[in-house]
């Protein structure tokens, strides 16, 4: 068997370069190997390049209520759209619906698998309920979300709002919330009872209908006026207006927008479950 020559020595025994090179590689005292070029793939250095990772202050989070009875789904992929239109690199994150990775993976028509896509993830459960799970868990969870957020340049995060406090606290981070309305009475009363309760915790966060249809549009902007003497505009999901639209948006916490929402309290994930290193006598 050939010698790595980035391994230690073997000192005689076939797995001694293995082990000693895992120790030194905890302990940090050599960097990891350099990756081999990949085979049979001529032009994944290009690939690469062509497309450099968004920059993660200027990331945002848009954050849709899981309202009506399509549960938010089409004013999501109305968002998603539009980030695609205007550069973005757009992922989509489901929170508080068990079939949320079914009902946002394919649209009403049915687009063919070679149409666009962009990411997709489900968090079945309410955030709160991560908090019991072993610590273990909890890290390997938050640094998949931090590897998830690096990819995107717009978070688009859906949220049931049975999660009152987690579709709350998304909103807030993200400095708005997409209310989607329709033309059914427990609609309306529904998307107007949880625009009046955020607006009402919060100041500065802005509420952004979504309809289809202008007059039920205007049915609830009307409401919105009379009873809380507001002005709810919809989202600009135009190319003129996407730069006022994302102007509005709040800028990502220091340890990012799907941490800070998943587990607030913690500044960091929890420690590493094996640290190696040396006693002094």
């Amino acid at each position: 068997m050939n010698q790595d020559p980035e391994s230690p020595p073997t000192h005689g025994h076939p797995l001694a370069g293995v082990l000693d090179r895992l120790l030194a590689r905890e302990r940090g005292s050599f960097a990891s190997p350099v990756p081999r070029p990949a085979r049979n793939r001529p032009h994944a250095a290009e690939r690469a390049e062509a497309v450099p990772a968004p920059d993660p202050t200027a990331r945002r989070m848009l954050v849709v209520a899981a309202l009506g009875s399509d549960a938010g789904a089409e004013a999501s992929r109305a968002v998603v759209r539009w980030a695609r239109e205007t550069g973005l690199s757009p992922a989509v994150l489901d929170i508080g619906s068990p079939d949320g990775l079914a009902s946002l993976g394919s649209s009403a028509e049915q687009a063919p698998p070679s149409g666009p896509r962009v990411p997709l993830a489900n968090l079945p459960a309410a955030p709160e309920s991560l908090k019991d799970q072993p610590a273990e868990i909890l890290a390997a969870l938050l640094e998949r979300l931090r590897r998830y957020e690096a990819s995107a340049g717009l978070l688009v995060v859906r949220i049931a709002p049975t999660y009152r406090m987690a579709l709350m606290r998304a909103a807030f981070l993200a400095g708005g919330l997409i209310v989607p309305v329709e033309d059914s009475p427990d609609s309306l009363h529904e998307a107007l009872r949880l625009s009046r309760a955020l607006l009402e915790s919060f100041i500065d966060v802005a509420v952004w209908p979504f309809a289809g249809d202008p007059d039920v549009l205007q049915r609830y902007q009307t409401l919105m006026r009379e009873f809380l003497d507001t002005e709810t505009p919809a989202l600009g999901l135009a190319r003129p207006e996407s730069a006022d639209t994302l102007g509005k948006l709040s800028g990502p916490p220091q340890e990012g927008f799907l941490v800070s929402l998943i587990d607030p309290d913690t500044p960091s994930p929890p420690a590493q479950l094996l640290q190696i290193g040396s006693m002094r006598l």
